[in-house]
């Protein structure tokens, strides 16, 4: 299941249609059909939204399908530091990639792929 799927099943899980998902939220519905139904990729500015329309959406999960589907409150402070610890607040792939190497877990990931090579 990619990542679109796992979208479409949160949305249904969270009891919204994908239409009034879309209008509670401000997407464009086409697009977002055609993600949910993976006919498209998603991409890093609608994955952005989604982030912040759905803070408690575990967006690692989301992408990569690993981990529980939701944060709890206890986690929401790794989602959520202040964005003038990075770099760049304009380019938002550069933005997330660095809050969630941020994140101890995808360290230690970095790290173990680093020792294999």
């Amino acid at each position: 299941m990619g990542s679109g799927k796992r979208l479409s099943y949160y949305v249904d899980k969270q009891g919204f249609t994908k239409k009034k998902f879309c209008e509670k939220f401000s997407f464009d519905y086409n697009n977002m059909t055609s993600i949910m139904s993976e006919k498209r990729v998603l991409g890093i500015n609608t994955l952005n939204q989604i982030h912040y329309s759905l803070p408690n959406l575990n967006v690692h999960w989301l992408l990569y399908g690993e981990g529980p589907e939701e944060v709890n409150e206890n986690d929401v402070h790794i989602l959520n530091e202040p964005a003038e610890m990075y770099l760049s607040k304009n380019d938002t792939f550069e933005f997330l990639l660095l809050k969630y190497m941020d994140n101890q877990k995808i360290k230690n990931k970095i790290h173990e792929i680093i020792r294999e090579k």
